[in-house]
């Protein structure tokens, strides 16, 4: 046998075998019960051993004082490109700290919607404060500190809109969506370029309004497709035979109406199949194997003949989040109490309908901030999310927030899945 032939054979062998990681449970349909640990320690790893020894760490330490920490949210990617820092919220404030030793590197101020850009290092997209009557976008670097306008838009646009616009970048950075408010009264829906600095999509949501003149209401939240194809724009409404009803794309530069990709407003998220291909991954409460039970599906952009494909029937009415913003052909989820298998669980789930169960979140979710929206990094190693620890001794954070909860952000630090070798070496 050639020997440079033999040995990537061989590595392909040692490589297939190291990629089945043992961390975690493949089993979907098995009732894990939860192991108790207690609340662990900021920053001492804890080993959950019901999951075949899943390590996780707490990355911040509120829950006790009253006040509160938390992820972006699980359709916004937490960690920067290399993994060095994160972005979370402590108290309200928009904070970059450094993953290994928690130190807090920089405390953003004046800016909307931080994001990471994912393919500048060390880089964060924002929009500006809101100020003044002038609308910006910034990178911010955030070991210097120092902050960049890169784009400032028509005197038009006045003030961005925070809730609908804080969704992530096309996967090279070029795209970002979102909505402002104008001079004249309006709102408007746009994309803009940032690599060439020249506005896409423009539309004003009393244009929108025409096309469905029972529609009085604003989008849930409007984004890009990874691969910078389409603007997305979710609906609140429910509705399959209206416009403005569910997960609608435009073409990115025009604005024209593509699809309405599903008529309702379940969690789902954007990412990319197997084969590079750009789908959204959405709960339907309806599963093509069993109308009585609700189901993970996953549908093409544009739409496939046999849309929505199956991906994975679930045992619970409501899922929680959906977070594709990893590896290409999974997702993580978080689930809500079912009683059944997947109870209260952060899983990862492949595109073929296979698992890998990491842990019980042992959150009382009784209000936003400890919904655990978990959110996985570009790599795929690392996932985050946010537990107020209460069904293993943590804190009832019910009463705490104004109803929305108090607890804590917590880091799952996953086995390297593959290795690569280059001319036979790692």
């Amino acid at each position: 046998m050639n020997k440079i032939l033999g040995l990537v054979l061989i590595v392909a062998v040692i490589s297939s075998s190291l990629a089945q990681s043992p961390i975690g449970v493949s089993d979907g349909n098995a009732i894990i019960p939860m192991q108790s640990n207690g609340l662990p320690a900021i920053n001492t790893p804890f080993v959950d051993a019901a999951f075949n020894n899943t390590t996780i760490r707490r990355i911040t330490n509120y829950m006790e004082t009253g006040q509160w920490g938390a992820h972006v949210y699980s359709q916004l990617q937490a960690f920067s490109p290399d993994n060095s820092f994160i972005l979370i919220i402590e108290d309200g404030f928009y904070i970059i700290k450094n993953r290994i030793t928690l130190a807090t590197v920089l405390v953003l101020s004046d800016i909307n919607t931080p994001r990471w850009h994912p393919d500048l290092p060390n880089t964060i997209v924002a929009y500006d404060s809101n100020g003044d009557t002038t609308l910006r976008v910034v990178y911010i670097d955030v070991i210097t500190g120092s902050s960049n306008v890169v784009f400032t838009f028509p005197d038009l646009y006045e003030q961005i809109r925070g809730n609908q616009s804080f969704d992530e970048l096309s996967h090279d950075g070029k795209w970002i969506a979102g909505m402002a408010s104008t001079s004249d009264g309006d709102q408007m829906i746009f994309s803009l370029d940032l690599e060439n600095g020249l506005i896409g999509t423009q539309l004003r949501l009393s244009d929108l309004f025409a096309i469905n003149t029972n529609a009085n209401f604003e989008p849930d939240w409007i984004g890009v497709s990874p691969l910078g194809n389409y603007l997305t724009v979710q609906w609140v409404p429910a509705n399959p035979n209206q416009r403005l009803n569910g997960m609608e794309i435009y073409e990115i530069t025009t604005g024209n109406f593509v699809q309405q990709l599903n008529p309702w407003h379940n969690h789902g998220d954007f990412g990319l199949d197997h084969d590079g291909n750009e789908v959204f991954i959405s709960s339907i409460l309806a599963s093509p194997e069993d109308n009585n039970l609700p189901a993970i599906v996953s549908y093409g952009l544009p739409l496939r003949n046999n849309d929505p494909q199956l991906v994975l029937t679930v045992p619970w009415e409501t899922l929680w989040h959906i977070s594709c913003q990893g590896l290409q052909g999974r997702c993580v989820v978080s689930s809500g109490a079912t009683g059944m298998n997947f109870n209260n669980e952060i899983f990862e789930l492949y595109f073929d309908g296979s698992v890998r169960r990491l842990t019980h979140h042992r959150s009382g979710m009784c209000g936003y901030w400890v919904q655990p929206r978990a959110s996985v990094s570009k790599d795929g190693k690392f996932i985050v999310f946010d537990s107020d620890f209460q069904d293993d001794g943590g804190i009832n954070s019910c009463a705490s927030q104004g109803q929305f909860g108090g607890g804590d952000v917590f880091m799952i630090e996953l086995p390297i899945e593959n290795i690569i070798f280059v001319n036979g070496f790692e």
